[in-house]
Order: structure tokens, then C-alpha cells, then sequence
């Protein structure tokens, strides 16, 4: 008894300092210091309130993220309330256009849903299908929850995901020697202005963002897998797929990053709520080289101003900037998503590289102990909004991918470019084998896009007298699935149309006009 209690008191030392979780820098030497005015001690924002006055016996007592929205109301709110509340009404929080415009897509009926209140099961198959196509596939970028854990796509929640250095490989880079190459959303501990990696870490693959660098994600598969460097090896991976490298945009080569044109109100919200991001939008091509009617209201050095006698401007005030200056497009045809909740996993063995790192990494996994004649998990697949895992795996691709083409459409007065978002056909095996939804065409959704490629205008001739333009399909193949495709059908935002009749006429004709200000257009250019 006496040589127990004896070692119990030369131990006493060693076990006060390692469950001194009060005492915070004792094992984080190093870590940076949060400048003004966020210079806090730890426990003012990584401890409850309730639990500052007590011993602080484990890591769990302590907040990883206190700008997470689970808590910035207890930790943020008080001098950042107007910040919160807007964020609270902006498309980053609620993600209500993408939710329900996918919805009306997929239900054929109106929808009022956010992030917060979208539920996990319908009043049928296919209700029930669609809220867990949504939850466990597009929502994963909302900022309530975290990143993707895949090279570029790693991301805390909440005000972190946009003010807080992230780390590109998902390990912390800074002086904190407790943490320094240990997995960390964030590379370093303070407070940034966004950064562009930021941005990319959500809007990637198909969206508008990484095809401002020129990027251009490559078809799903083994096959488009190349080039392959002179060690053998596959290029890296990163926003979870291969890219091919095309034109990048002007503003990108002169230096500009998202937050050079997208504002604070746009991106966090002014306290409106708004349908869909067109609406939010504050900054267009006429802010910086001004219009038909407009003066710029930003200067910058050597910037070219917009001069409306020019030939190719002469007749196209109702036409957005992008539909001719988009030097390159992202257009995914045919989108089939299949839900299977078997352990049928063989069968994709070439596609463990489809954007969706959990996905991919689940696959890869569950292939590779088969190959060696052991048992595989049941597939399960993360609920975005819980965080939970639910049974059964999304297998998800297009029937084909194009860059190099534009269809018009008309979004308010202006003709703008459109594309597919998406056209969906389901699919669902249910646990015993089963299919219950066999390739069935839910609906389709064409959307007004403004591709982030921008450069010199292309050639008159690339819309004029161009059916696949105009919203025929592909020409000179006539009545193919595939090609059909590619002609625009319903719109989900309200203000937004095909072409009619007339509009295509226009277009696929050369008019009188056309020929004369074609032909004043070659002069101008000798």
C-alpha cells in the first residue's frame, strides 16, 4: 500500500501536466498568435462559456471551430451580428436557388427548402431518392459543413472556410509544434482575407471557378487518364479529378483573383434572400470598362474601355459579354446517377476517379480487398447534412463532356449562354438486388452560364448560321439520342427561355444585315 501510494505521488507531476488542458500553450509552442482584434485567450473562443471556470480534463471540452455556424452565435455574434445575419440569408449558407431549382427539376413542382430544414425522406421512392441525391452529392460545399478531404478540396466550416488560410494537402504548415504536419483543414491559425484557394476549394470540376485557370475536368474513367509523365505515373489528382489545361482568362494572366470582382455583400450576403445567384450578383463587364450607356465606375491602368462602334458591338446590346467571349465552355450532357446498395463493386473498378473523393477512396478500398479474396464493407455514403453515413453508394457520370461549343437562350432581355444543369436519369438497387428505378428520365434544367474563360471575341461566324447555336443539336447528325441532347429544353429560373422560332431563324440565316455588317467587319479588321 505505502509503495503504491508512493509511486501515485512521483507520478502526480506527470499526470497534472498531461491533463492541464487549461494551460493550452504548454504543448502548442509555436502556434500564431490571432492579430487584432481577435488576440483572445484560447478559452474565449475554443471553450464554452459554461466551461471556462472549470477543469478542462480532455480535448472534448474544447471547440475545434468556434466559426462553425453550431457556434458562432455563442462566439462571433457579439461584435460580428450584422456579418451573421447576413451570411444567414446568403446562397453560401442556404443554398436555397441550387436545392430547389434541382428540385422542380426532379419533382416537376415547387420547392421552398434550405440547407437547414431539406429532409432526408419523401412521401415516395423517388421524393425520397431526390432529398438523398441532394444531401449526399450536392451539398457537400454549403459552409456548414466541412470540405471534401481530397487535395484542394479540404475546408473547416463556417466564417474558416472563407477567412482562414487552407491547407492544399489537408496538413497544418505552421510554427504550432504540437500540430505542424499533422492533418489540419487549415495551414496556418489566423485570419485572412479570402484567397482564391478559398474559393476553389467549393467551386471546382463542372462550376465556374477552376475554369478561370484554365481548367477543364476530364471524362470519368481510366481511359482519359493521361498524359502519363516519364516515371509511368498518372498526373496528380486534384479538386478530386484529372483536368485538361486550355485557355486560361485574360483577368486571371493580368493577376485578378475571385474577390477582384466578386464583393463582400455578393459573396456573404446584404440580409436579402435571394432565389438564385444571378439575382445577388453587383459586379459586371461594365463596372470596369463601362457599356452602351454606362461609364465605368472602377479605373484601372491600361484596361480596355468599351467602345460600342465596333462592328461586332454595333447590334448586340442584348447580348451578354460572355456569349461571344467566352473563349471555351463546360457542357456535361446526360447525366445518370445510380444508387446502389449492394456490395456489386467490381464493375466499376475503371471508374474510381469520378470527383467524388469519399466515393473514389470507398471503391478503391472495397475493390482492392475482393482482389485479395476478403470481404468487403456494405457501401455506405456520408449525409452531408448530419455528417452521418447512410447505406448504399452514388454512382455518378455523364454520357458526354464538350468545351468547345455555345447554345444560346434568353435570360431577361438579354441573350445569354446556356447549358444543362443538369438532365437527369435515375436509377436505384436496393439492398437484396432489386432495381426499383431503371434509367428513368427525371427532367432537365437548362441554366444561364457565364463561363469564367474569357478573351478576344470569337468570329462572327461561330454563332451566325450555326444551328447547334441556335438549340438544334448537333449538325450535320440529325435525330441521335446523344446529339438531341443538346438541344435546350425547360429552364427552372423563371426569367429565363429558349430560343423560339423567329430568334433561331435569325440566327441560322444570314439575314440582308448580317451580310452587310458581316462584310463592314472584315474591312474594319484589314
Amino acid at each position: 500500500m505505502r509503495i503504491l501510494f508512493f509511486l501515485i505521488f512521483l507520478l502526480l507531476p506527470i499526470l497534472s501536466n498531461a491533463t492541464d488542458f487549461n494551460n493550452c500553450l504548454s504543448c502548442h509552442k509555436g502556434i500564431e498568435q490571432m492579430p487584432k482584434p481577435h488576440n483572445f485567450s484560447c478559452d474565449q473562443c475554443h471553450v464554452l462559456p459554461q466551461d471556462r471556470n472549470k477543469p478542462i480534463t480532455s480535448h472534448k471540452m474544447i471547440v475545434k471551430n468556434p466559426s462553425s455556424p453550431k457556434y458562432w452565435n455563442t462566439f462571433c455574434y457579439k461584435c460580428h451580428s450584422k456579418q451573421i445575419n447576413d451570411v444567414e440569408h446568403s446562397l453560401h449558407y442556404t443554398a436555397y436557388g441550387e436545392i430547389n431549382k434541382t428540385l422542380f427539376t426532379l419533382l416537376h413542382k415547387k420547392t421552398n427548402y434550405t440547407v437547414q430544414d431539406l429532409p432526408a425522406k419523401g412521401n415516395n421512392l423517388l421524393e425520397t431518392l431526390s432529398f438523398q441525391f441532394l444531401r449526399q452529392n450536392c451539398l457537400k460545399c454549403h459552409i456548414s459543413t466541412e470540405g471534401e478531404k481530397g487535395t484542394g478540396l479540404y475546408r473547416p466550416s463556417g466564417c474558416a472556410a472563407c477567412h482562414m488560410p487552407l491547407s492544399k494537402d489537408g496538413i497544418y504548415l505552421g510554427n504550432d509544434k504540437a500540430m505542424h504536419g499533422k492533418p489540419s483543414n487549415t495551414a496556418y491559425h489566423k485570419f485572412i482575407k479570402p484567397q482564391m484557394q478559398n474559393c476553389l476549394s467549393c467551386h471546382n470540376k463542372q462550376y465556374v471557378g477552376t475554369d478561370y485557370l484554365g481548367m477543364f475536368p476530364k471524362e470519368f474513367g481510366e481511359t482519359y487518364r493521361t498524359p502519363i509523365n516519364k516515371e509511368g505515373n498518372f498526373p496528380p489528382v486534384i479538386y478530386g479529378i484529372d483536368y485538361n489545361y486550355l485557355a486560361k482568362d485574360v483577368h486571371y494572366i493580368a493577376g485578378m483573383t475571385c474577390m477582384s470582382c466578386h464583393t463582400k455583400q455578393e459573396v456573404m450576403g446584404n440580409g436579402k434572400f435571394y432565389h438564385n445567384e444571378t439575382q445577388s450578383l453587383q459586379v459586371t463587364c461594365q463596372t470596369c470598362h463601362g457599356g452602351y450607356h454606362t461609364k465605368p465606375k472602377r479605373f484601372f491602368k491600361n484596361i480596355k474601355l468599351f467602345n460600342p462602334n465596333i462592328p461586332g458591338h454595333r447590334y448586340h446590346e442584348n447580348v451578354s459579354c460572355s456569349a461571344c467571349h467566352a473563349q471555351w465552355t463546360i457542357y456535361d450532357f446526360g447525366f445518370y446517377a445510380l444508387k446502389d446498395d449492394t456490395k456489386d463493386y467490381t464493375k466499376w473498378s475503371a471508374f474510381t476517379l469520378t470527383g467524388n473523393p469519399q466515393v473514389d477512396k470507398f471503391l478503391s478500398h472495397a475493390i482492392g480487398l475482393i482482389e485479395e479474396g476478403k470481404s468487403a464493407p456494405a457501401p455506405m455514403q456520408e449525409d452531408f447534412l448530419t455528417g452521418k453515413m447512410e447505406p448504399g453508394l452514388w454512382h455518378i457520370g455523364y454520357l458526354f463532356t464538350r468545351w468547345e461549343y455555345v447554345i444560346l437562350g434568353k435570360m431577361g432581355s438579354k441573350y445569354v449562354i446556356l447549358r444543362p444543369m443538369y438532365q437527369y436519369y435515375f436509377s436505384y438497387k436496393n439492398a437484396q438486388g432489386k432495381v426499383l428505378v431503371n434509367n428513368k428520365f427525371m427532367g432537365a434544367d437548362w441554366e444561364p452560364y457565364f463561363p469564367h474563360t474569357i478573351g478576344k471575341a470569337r468570329s462572327c461566324l461561330f454563332c451566325h448560321g450555326n444551328k447547334t447555336v441556335a438549340g438544334e443539336g448537333f449538325y450535320p447528325i440529325k435525330d441521335n439520342f446523344a446529339t438531341n441532347l443538346m438541344k435546350p429544353t425547360t429552364c427552372a429560373q423563371s426569367n429565363v427561355r429558349v430560343l423560339n422560332k423567329k430568334e433561331k431563324e435569325n440566327l441560322i440565316n444570314y439575314t440582308p444585315l448580317f451580310k452587310k455588317e458581316y462584310l463592314r467587319h472584315l474591312n474594319y479588321n484589314k
